[in-house]
């Protein structure tokens, strides 16, 4: 793979400052852009990665052209370089990972109904997100609190400090054509059971992974007690296991403020069985949206959180 060297130039115009992030297909750049006269991420694929995965990497950025959503990043110019691999330039967020938002502030998120706000608004943000990636009739493929940014929100409401911008489109399905291979790609904590069987996918699969997520940010630990160095068969046999057992943790066990409907969302996000999820996104968004105007509700303040001692 052909690394960027920082002030090298491409086309006499994008300026590299910085590796911003390195993966399996590519690598994201800062640059500046003296045509637009702003900062830009630059995404380029490895020169390894050519062949089928540019044509991958070529409907990323035909996906994110055509999308217009204030929590999706915004992808601006489709390039390509003397090498024959395509790069598209993107826009550049100031902000942090929701996986730092969590490592930093997850505890405090059930202490307070304005932390309990904050995150179901995240959640409604990452949801309302999925149901316009699910109308192209496409799965992401690929949630993670890697794969999401927070960054200043200018929202009316007090409370709201965050906005969530989802990126990183590079395994999106398409819901209705892919292959079995295909299908087992994504991040092994985030992956619904289906994928490691192989089985073709549907939007459900990407709603388990939003129960993880919606887990993960109120809790500060992901569902199942496995960590990276354990490898991923030993992994996936130890998360299948607590399927089968009916062993999942449930959050309300961990945490008992946290109120019983973000509870029992999570829990049908995360269902084994596809078909016991919210069939769509759509549902899951309209229950969160319920879920917060009741807490903003000062009467049920303190059925949500708990009184305080």
């Amino acid at each position: 793979m052909t690394k960027l060297k920082p002030d090298s130039e491409l086309l006499e115009r994008y300026k590299v400052k910085s590796l911003l992030a390195k993966g399996g297909m590519g690598s994201a750049y800062l640059c500046f852009d003296k045509v637009q006269q702003e900062e830009v991420v630059l995404k380029l694929p490895h020169s390894d990665q050519l062949g089928k995965k540019k044509k991958r990497f070529l409907r990323e950025y035909s996906l994110l052209s055509q999308i217009t959503h204030k929590n999706i990043v915004k992808v601006f110019e489709l390039h390509e370089l003397e090498d024959g691999r395509p790069f598209f330039t993107m826009e550049y967020l100031k902000g942090n990972t929701l996986k730092e938002y969590i490592a930093t502030r997850s505890t405090k998120l059930i202490k307070s109904s304005e932390h309990t706000l904050q995150a179901l608004k995240l959640l409604e943000e990452l949801a309302d997100a999925l149901c316009v990636v699910h109308s192209f009739g496409l799965l992401h493929h690929d949630l993670k609190p890697e794969n999401i940014i927070l960054v200043p929100a200018t929202s009316s409401e007090p409370e709201i400090k965050w906005q969530l911008k989802l990126l990183d489109f590079g395994v999106a399905l398409d819901q209705f054509e892919h292959t079995a291979e295909e299908a087992e790609e994504g991040s092994l904590f985030y992956k619904a059971p289906e994928q490691h069987k192989g089985r073709k996918l549907d939007a459900t699969a990407d709603i388990y992974a939003f129960g993880a997520i919606a887990f993960e940010l109120f809790s500060g630990r992901r569902p199942f007690n496995v960590t990276e160095d354990q490898g991923p068969i030993q992994a996936i046999f130890r998360i299948s296991g607590m399927h089968m057992a009916g062993s999942v943790p449930v959050l309300k066990g961990l945490h008992p403020k946290v109120c019983q409907t973000v509870n029992r969302l999570i829990q049908i996000c995360m269902e084994e069985d596809s078909e016991l999820r919210y069939p769509s996104i759509t549902e899951v968004l309209e229950r969160i949206r319920a879920t917060r105007a009741d807490l903003r509700n000062p009467s049920w303040v303190e059925k949500i959180v708990g009184r305080k001692s």
